[in-house]
């Protein structure tokens, strides 16, 4: 999967740079300990969070509301790289089994910036209407707010 070279009719990416080393942001992105730290978007809160690090393995989030919604992921690893890349997509369940519906896949690219990191990640729709429906939700009140929480949480790692 290519995921520097984005589709522009189906895929959104985000940029970041962080103050940590790339061993720190990649703890930051697969530890439950940090993820639960900064991954809900403020004023949701993440209540669960379950990883299994490898190809096939599980990536499970449950946030909620202040109001009470639930927003349960269920995911699948398709790629480990340690401290360089990270692959997922909610298209598979663990052990990438098919989900019931087609989601999106989501790829994370750490680089090694002076003493900091540049984090790019790419979200990758199954077609150009879910992109355009759901890229407002996902920039400005997604993953748009949550890498931002990411930024000032790396401040204190």
């Amino acid at each position: 999967m290519q995921l520097s070279v984005p589709d522009k009719v189906c895929d959104l990416s985000l940029t970041r740079m962080l103050s940590a080393p790339p061993s720190l942001v990649w703890a930051a992105f697969t530890q439950p300990r940090h993820l639960m730290r900064w991954w809900a978007p403020e004023p949701l809160r993440l209540e669960t969070c379950e990883v299994e690090l490898c190809a096939g393995g599980g990536f499970h989030t449950l946030m909620r509301s202040p109001a009470g919604e639930r927003f349960d992921d269920l995911a699948c690893f398709l790629e480990v790289a340690p401290h360089e890349r990270l692959v997922w997509t909610d298209a598979l369940q663990p052990g990438m089994r098919p989900a019931a519906a087609a989601g999106k896949t989501t790829g994370l690219a750490l680089q090694p910036r002076g003493t900091g990191s540049e984090i790019c990640l790419t979200v990758l729709w199954p077609d150009p209407e879910t992109k355009a429906s759901q890229d407002a939700i996902i920039y400005e009140f997604g993953l748009g707010r949550s890498l931002d929480q990411l930024v000032a949480y790396a401040l204190t790692l």
